[in-house]
């Protein structure tokens, strides 16, 4: 039986397809601070659902 490698294109399947269905997709960059800003939009986020949830549990 034999193997199929990763980096070739499905057998049957349009070049078109058989090249979005096995490739990854391009990756995307972004400057290293807004990995920061996601972090602290998340943090702060959680900590205001957390305040809601303290405040109608124990008020």
């Amino acid at each position: 039986m034999e193997r199929i490698k990763a980096n070739e294109p499905a057998a049957g399947l349009a070049p078109a397809m058989a090249s979005w269905w096995w490739e990854p997709p391009p990756v995307m960059k972004r400057p290293a601070w807004l990995n920061w800003l996601y972090l602290l939009i998340f943090l702060w986020s959680s900590w205001q659902l957390a305040g809601m949830w303290w405040q109608r549990l124990h008020g």
